[in-house]
Order: structure tokens, then sequence, then C-alpha cells
């Protein structure tokens, strides 16, 4: 399957546009890729606004949007006219928004909301949409709107210790102009390091 991942850009002033860097998107496509998948990334804080190449998202099969709150407005400008380009791609929206808020990225035009922690996920979903894949309603947190009916998949989980130790290392030869990153990617942790 042709997969394009799409992280928008952050607005104005934040803690994200002090630094060039994608927030989790490239490690998902490495995932993507490693389940044999051809998937290219655009990360805007990183690429700048405006330059995902459409002409790949055109010919993609599935694109996928990683969103948190702050970028959700740009998510939906970009996942409208992703729909535009190719209105027969399967879109889905991940990333912490959704988690926390699947109904608002439904409400802007997805197939699919995909929450918690995608990287064992999302190739699922990928096989589920494929021949031979599971049913979606086994994909851990997959979210749809059927027949005006919410459906879901199993609740999401975070990932083991083990199942983090053998997540491959990031192939930022896949990131869209990667080279313009401010910052190497490190994860140290997971979740939000602010106290309750």
């Amino acid at each position: 399957m042709r997969v394009a991942l799409i992280e928008a850009g952050s607005p104005g002033l934040n803690i994200y546009s002090h630094v060039t860097m994608g927030r989790g998107v490239a490690l998902l496509g490495t995932c993507v890729r490693d389940a044999g998948h051809d998937v290219r990334i655009f990360i805007e804080d990183i690429s700048g606004r405006d330059t995902t190449d459409w002409s790949f998202v055109e010919t993609a099969d599935f694109i996928g949007f990683s969103t948190i709150t702050c970028t959700l407005p740009r998510t939906g400008e970009l996942l409208r006219h992703a729909r535009e380009v190719n209105p027969g791609a399967v879109i889905v929206v991940g990333g912490p928004e959704a988690t926390c808020a699947p109904e608002r990225s439904l409400d802007l035009g997805a197939d699919f909301v995909l929450r918690g922690e995608a990287e064992l996920t999302l190739p699922r979903l990928l096989a589920a949409l494929g021949d031979g894949g599971e049913p979606l309603a086994a994909v851990p947190g997959l979210m749809w709107r059927e027949e005006g009916a919410l459906r879901q998949g199993p609740e999401p989980r975070q990932l083991t210790r083990p199942e983090l130790d053998a997540l491959p290392m990031v192939d930022h030869s896949l990131v869209h102009e990667a080279g313009k990153a401010g910052v190497a990617t490190v994860w140290r942790a997971r979740g939000c390091p602010a106290p309750g």
C-alpha cells in the first residue's frame, strides 16, 4: 500500500515553534515501512508550511494525519485538501488530540481515528484494509462512524517496555526534507512529563 503520513505545522509561538522537529510520525512511518508499505512522511514543522508533495498524496492509498490540539485547525485544512486531490484514499487521524477527542477528528472528515500509541496498531489497520487482514473491529484504538453510529475496536493500551525496546530506529530518509530538522530525535520517555 502507498502511505502518506502528514503532521501539520504548529501555529504561532509555542514550544514546537522553537525547534524544527516532528513529534512521532517519523517512527510511525518507519514501522509502516517495515510492515512492507511504500511510505513518505511530511512534517510541516521540519520542511515548512505548504511543502507537502501533493503529487505523492494524490497517488496514496492511505493518508494519515497526526495532530495535537493546537494543530487541529491546520490538520483540517490539509485533510480537506487531501480529500480533494485524492477522494479514493482512506484517511485516518491519530495523535494526542485524536486520542483525547476522537469525534472532533471524525468531524474533520476522517474515515477513521486511531487512538493511543500506534506503532503496532497502524500496521494492523493497514493490513485490515488490505487483503487477508483482521476485521476492523479487532484493531485496538480504532474508531469510525457507520450508518450514523460510532463504532470502535478494543480500547488502546500502552506499549510494554519490551515492545518499546523492539521498535526500530527512525529512518529519517522517509521524512521530506529531513535535513532541515533542528534537533536529533531521542526518546527517553513517553507521555507528557508534567505531573497530573
